[in-house]
Parts: structure tokens; C-alpha cells; sequence
């Protein structure tokens, strides 16, 4: 019989019944410049960091220079997922219309020995199923279109087409 921990990093994908964030969470986005993003070659996309991780203090460091810009973002964060799921380091990954996520895993195989690599994930803007996980062969295996938070094993090479329009 496996053990929970076994089960989990076997995981690859599992939607959470946690409150969806508003609608209007990162309204302004658009207003933010691209110099003001950080590129992820590893990614191929942009990212906008929000929070950089548990301090000494245990409290999670802002970046008031984006996180500011969002306040019905953080609010959300903090009340609804911060408490569920303990993740400090946050961010958003911006992929522009009918740009291409490379092939890539979340973290270092050095890293995998002792941690999950599990990630929580929203989809705010565009479509969750142009998410595909690549298997050993050349199928992929596409997230479900669901409209919910969710966790996905980072372990597991992955790739995003992003078809939406926006």
C-alpha cells in the first residue's frame, strides 16, 4: 500500500473547492509596462511578482510595486488561498494571445528528491485547457476546462498554447 506522501507526488492535477478570486481581480494589468515584468526564458512568457515568500517572521513579503496594483487580488490570496494552501511565493504568469508556454518543469530535478514541486494555480484570464502535460510518448494529456483554483505536480513536463483572446 502507497503512502500519502507517495500518492501525492503521484498527483498530477486536482481542482480545489476553494472561492474563484472576483472577476475584476487583476483589473489594470494591461496598464502595467513590460519593462516592469520580469522575462522567464525557461517559460518563454512574462511574469509579475507579487510575493517573494515567507519572511524570518514567517510573513509573506509583498511587492508593494505590483501587489498594490491589485488589492482584490491580495485580499483574496489571503483569505482564501494563503490559509488553505501555506504558499508564499506568488506570482502571475503572463502568456499573450496565441503565445507559446516551451516545454518545461517548475523546478531544478535536483530539488525533486525532497519537495513536491506541487503548484497552485488560477487561470484569471484564458483557458485552462490549453494546459497539456507531456507524457513519454508523443500524446499529451490536456487540464479539463474547469473554472476552479487548482494544484498540478510541477514535476511532470508541461507546455501552454494560450488560444484565448485576451
Amino acid at each position: 500500500m502507497k503512502n500519502i506522501r507517495s500518492i501525492i507526488e503521484d498527483l498530477l492535477y486536482i481542482p480545489l473547492d476553494i472561492k474563484n478570486p472576483p472577476e475584476d481581480a487583476i483589473k489594470g494589468i494591461e496598464d502595467i509596462p513590460d519593462e516592469m515584468m520580469k522575462w522567464d526564458e525557461f517559460r518563454s512568457c512574462r511574469l509579475i511578482p507579487l510575493a517573494i515568500d515567507y519572511n524570518e517572521k514567517d510573513v509573506i513579503e509583498w511587492l508593494p510595486q505590483y501587489i498594490d496594483r491589485f488589492p482584490k487580488l491580495k485580499k483574496w490570496l489571503e483569505k482564501e488561498v494563503i490559509p488553505v494552501t501555506g504558499f508564499g511565493r506568488t506570482l502571475i504568469i503572463v502568456t499573450d494571445p496565441n503565445e507559446i508556454n516551451d516545454p518545461h518543469i517548475d523546478a531544478a530535478p535536483d530539488t525533486f528528491e525532497n519537495n513536491l514541486n506541487h503548484k497552485f494555480r488560477y487561470v484569471l484570464q484564458g483557458n485552462v485547457d490549453d494546459l497539456e502535460f507531456l507524457t513519454n510518448t508523443s500524446n499529451t494529456l490536456r487540464m479539463p476546462n474547469v473554472d476552479k483554483p487548482f494544484i498540478m505536480n510541477g514535476k511532470w513536463p508541461h507546455k501552454m498554447h494560450n488560444t484565448h483572446s485576451s
